[in-house]
């Protein structure tokens, strides 16, 4: 029984994968990641500038209002703020290639990191997401497939052919730390608001001025009417897919459709609640690093066919 143990943990922990959906999230996450600097460009001097949002320049001020772990902290007076939204974009271009691929998810990992300790008034949940998956890939296998560096080391490299499939220790913290943020996230639910209890909870957010999105003054009333019959499915659905994906993703017979159930509900979110784009993606696109490698060869398979 020990030894039984012992082998199901370094099978767990240890395994070499194939990286193929591992290549796919890296891709996906820099599409989003790219996107996030260039609609930041027009305020990224009032967001993250001295004299911005929180201004250094008022007496007294320069250190008070920052945190030694940003790195606009070291470097304040002597690089300007601007150079390092251009540093983001151009590691996001590298991070989507594949090229350099550890050096550009350090460099990324450390911009979101100096951002959100730099201003924490314009932190939210995407950003503290895509900082939460770029710390676990520094370490994780990103470059593997689907990159320019996996490209060129075929291509120059003789060593390359007896190469070994990467470990998967990292992704399996990765998976495991976006579960937790339904496992922690949905009790809390639960026990703060009685609306999800009574099925309401939907219906209150469609109908809310500030979170609800209205495509049309009827819209609330589809949520509302035969008693509020809308709502409590999509309530409930709510509650099932993300108290179910946390268990249902470790089984092979339930794994696609657990993520399918999970990313559309993400999807969802983002027509019918205005402000949460980028976070409702980045958990999206959190969810490649769960697809079995043999789906996405299969789709990549399809795509590349469709090409021809």
């Amino acid at each position: 029984m020990k030894e039984k143990i012992i082998k199901l943990w370094e099978k767990f922990w240890f395994s070499r994968f194939d990286p193929a959906s591992v290549g796919m999230f890296r891709i996906f996450l820099g599409i989003l990641i790219l996107s996030m600097f260039i609609c930041s460009y027009f305020n990224w001097y009032r967001f993250y500038g001295s004299d911005g949002i929180i201004s250094l320049h008022e007496s007294g001020l320069e250190r008070q209002y920052q945190s030694v772990w940003s790195v606009f902290y070291w470097t304040e007076g002597k690089i300007n703020i601007e150079v390092y939204w251009w540093i983001g974009l151009l590691s996001s271009v590298a991070f989507i290639l594949g090229f350099k691929t550890r050096l550009a998810t350090i460099i990324l990992y450390i911009l979101f990191s100096s951002m959100i300790h730099r201003n924490n008034y314009i932190t939210n949940g995407d950003d503290l997401v895509v900082r939460m998956l770029l710390f676990y890939s520094c370490f994780s296998p990103l470059g593997y497939s689907l990159s320019l560096d996996s490209f060129l080391k075929k291509r120059f490299s003789a060593a390359a052919e007896v190469e070994q499939l990467p470990m998967i220790w990292s992704i399996r913290s990765m998976q495991i730390n976006i579960l937790l943020i339904y496992i922690i996230s949905l009790p809390n639910k639960l026990a703060d608001d009685v609306a999800w209890w009574n099925g309401e909870a939907i219906y209150l957010t469609v109908v809310n001025t500030m979170w609800g999105r209205r495509p049309s003054p009827y819209f609330p009333d589809l949520f509302y009417n035969w008693d509020c019959l809308l709502s409590k499915i999509s309530t409930y659905g709510t509650i099932f897919v993300e108290g179910g994906f946390p268990i249902l993703v470790w089984f092979r017979k339930t794994k696609l459709i657990a993520i399918v159930l999970i990313a559309s509900l993400h999807i969802g979110i983002a027509f019918l609640v205005p402000n949460v784009l980028f976070f409702t993606l980045a958990m999206a696109c959190s969810f490649w690093v769960f697809v079995p490698p043999e789906t996405t060869h299969k789709i990549l398979n399809c795509i590349f066919r469709f090409r021809k």
